[in-house]
């Protein structure tokens, strides 16, 4: 049945093949080198660039290499301040220095071998190492020098599509949580170019723990929007029954989901982002996204608080929840906050990661 806003769809159940129909299940794409056009998934497509070979290399113009490997047009960021691209995928984030051979998978820095060009105001790139950086799987054909990308089409879209933020159409998020594929369309509010130019113009301090607090979890000219996130989030959970640590788990991996992307990708050495930019870019790093679990589930009834570890080395959620009786927790003027990694995928409520056990103490700030 379609939800209104959050809609739900039951996972039926694994179906296993062998590994010819698995094959079936994956969208191929075909470059030529030399050749204007490619194919995908047998249909024949046009390009405005053409595939070429250099330091032992294939190169494909990036947006036609981001159809392969199943990104859209609006997961292609071109960051002028850096001189460079980002590809968003899931919870994954690959950001490409222009006429740099240096990739940036995440926050982890690797030398790709060769540099990015640009050729007739195109922008190309090494594409084994972008595609397989996703997930994808890459073949050559020396004889008829054709590279085959093999891409999971469950996770791709195969055709270009605009972006949506550019038609002012509602932005869609997709995420997993408690065996069910979740999916929120909502923000027609205003453009994402219109977003931006509002957020970048506020005051963005980070110079203590603090600031993180008052300046963006506090944030007023959002509550229209974060109240109206904050709604469908109570009606999906009413709907299915849920309560308790069930609504903080829908929430934490909303949040979870939204790729991490590290300050230097916007420019900055440090850019706190408020919650709405965060939904919009989407992603940021982990101050960002704890600031905007924090935002939501207080809104929704929650008493939580912004964990930070010695010299702002990280920054997580808590969450206070009496029922829960293990886990890592926090305490507070007596209160104890259990630990939510927003970072990534697969932490739930009392789990600590463990690059931060290694830590004595941390400043617990709660939402007022």
């Amino acid at each position: 049945m379609k939800k209104e806003i959050l809609l739900l769809f039951m996972l039926i159940g694994l179906i296993f093949s062998m590994p010819e129909q698995a094959r079936a299940a994956e969208m191929l794409t075909e470059f030529k080198i030399g050749s204007s056009s490619y194919i995908c998934d047998g249909i024949t497509y046009q390009m405005d660039a053409v595939p070429y070979i250099k330091y032992d290399r294939v190169y494909l113009p990036v947006r036609y290499l981001a159809y392969a490997i199943g990104i859209k047009d609006s997961n292609v960021h071109w960051e002028p301040t850096l001189n460079s691209i980002t590809l968003l995928k899931n919870s994954k984030a690959v950001s490409i220095e222009l006429k740099s051979p240096i990739m940036w998978n995440s926050d982890v820095r690797i030398d790709m071998g060769a540099p990015s060009e640009f050729v007739n105001n195109r922008v190309f790139i090494p594409a084994s190492i972008i595609a397989v950086a996703f997930g994808s799987k890459v073949e050559w054909n020396e004889k008829e020098k054709l590279v085959s990308i093999y891409t999971n089409k469950s996770l791709a879209s195969s055709e270009p599509l605009k972006n949506s933020a550019e038609q002012n159409e509602p932005l869609k998020y997709y995420w997993n949580y408690g065996g069910y594929e979740w999916a929120y369309t909502g923000f027609p509010f205003m453009t994402s170019i219109e977003l931006k130019r509002t957020y970048r113009s506020k005051p963005h301090p980070h110079n203590e723990a603090l600031d993180y607090l008052n300046t963006y979890c506090l944030d007023k000219d959002d509550d229209t929007y974060i109240t109206d996130l904050v709604s469908a989030f109570n009606k999906s959970a009413s709907d299915n029954g849920f309560q308790g640590i069930q609504v903080i788990g829908l929430v934490a991996t909303f949040v979870q989901s939204l790729p991490y992307i590290p300050d230097t990708l916007s420019g900055f050495d440090e850019y706190p982002r408020y919650p709405l930019e965060t939904i919009d870019y989407p992603g940021g790093d982990c101050e960002d996204k704890a600031i905007l679990a924090a935002t939501l589930l207080k809104e929704m009834g929650y008493d939580v608080a912004l964990i930070f570890f010695p010299d702002k080395f990280h920054c997580g959620l808590g969450v206070k929840y009496d029922e829960c009786e293990e886990g890592i927790c926090f305490e507070f003027n007596q209160i104890r906050y259990y630990y939510v990694e927003t970072t990534t995928e697969g932490w739930g409520l009392g789990e600590l990661p463990e690059s931060l056990a290694k830590f004595n103490s941390v400043s617990v700030l709660p939402l007022p």
